[in-house]
Formats: structure tokens, C-alpha cells, sequence
């Protein structure tokens, strides 16, 4: 049987993951105004796309397909802000106008998703159903483990 905190403590999770986002919208702030190389920047989202991005995506979008379905209008939109996010981080030209999309529209998404879809599926009672399953395994953390602090 699935238990509430469960869900609760994937929603927790995925909050958590969020905040570490808004950290690296924060970053790429920080380095571009302090005039570090775009290339150390890029770096670094190339190495955060990988290992946490979109182990993320992965996770919250499961969630919320599960929850809510495909066809749900938020989940629709959120979607689409994960393919747009994904082709910005994939992108290898104009590169400090590709910083400046990533960092506005990572904190766009999860402004909304933490506003609008995390509150919805918190009062779906469907996130308490024995039937969902829950994939404890999927849900750990990656640490951060860059060593190019350019933001300090």
C-alpha cells in the first residue's frame, strides 16, 4: 500500500530539486555579471542538464502525467516548457543569449509548476491511490559536485 508521506516526500523532492534550479538560474546570473567566460557557464549547464535536469524531468513529468493525465492543460503547458528548456540547453549558438533563455524560462517553469501544478496535484486525491505505483528508487538526489565555483 502506498502511504501518503510517500507522495508527499516525492512532491518534497521534486520541490527541493526546484530550489537547486532557482540556485542555478541564480549562478548563471551571478557569472554573466560578473563577466566570467561563457564557456565555463555553458559548462556548467551541460554538466547540470545531464545529471540532474533531466533525471528531474523524467521524475516530474511521470508524476504529473500519472496524476493529472497527458491532456490536462497544465500538464500540457509544462510540457512544452520542457521540450522549449531542453532545446535551449542543447543549443550551441548564441551563447549568451542561450544563458539568458535558460535562466528566465527554468525559473518561469518552475514558478509555474510550483504555483499551479504541484497545488493541483496535492488536491487530487488520485496522489493517494493504492492503484499509482510508487518508484521509490527513482526519486534520490544528485549531489552537486561541480568543481568551477565561477559564481563566488
Amino acid at each position: 500500500m502506498i502511504k501518503e508521506e510517500n507522495w508527499n516526500a516525492q512532491l518534497a523532492q521534486l520541490t527541493l530539486e526546484h530550489q537547486n534550479s532557482l540556485l542555478v538560474c541564480w549562478k548563471i546570473r551571478t557569472g554573466i555579471r560578473k563577466g566570467i567566460e561563457l564557456s565555463r557557464i555553458k559548462a556548467y549547464l551541460d554538466w547540470f542538464f545531464e545529471t540532474q535536469f533531466l533525471p528531474h524531468l523524467q521524475k516530474e513529468e511521470q508524476l504529473m502525467i500519472r496524476i493529472l493525465g497527458e491532456s490536462d492543460q497544465m500538464v500540457t503547458k509544462s510540457l512544452a516548457q520542457h521540450r522549449r528548456l531542453k532545446r535551449l540547453f542543447l543549443k550551441e549558438t548564441e551563447l549568451i543569449k542561450q544563458l539568458n533563455s535558460i535562466e528566465e524560462e527554468l525559473e518561469t517553469n518552475i514558478r509555474f509548476e510550483e504555483n499551479k501544478v504541484f497545488k493541483e496535484l496535492k488536491r487530487n486525491p488520485d496522489l493517494f491511490s493504492p492503484d499509482l505505483v510508487y518508484y521509490e528508487d527513482e526519486w534520490e538526489s544528485i549531489p552537486e559536485e561541480w568543481e568551477d565555483k565561477f559564481w563566488k
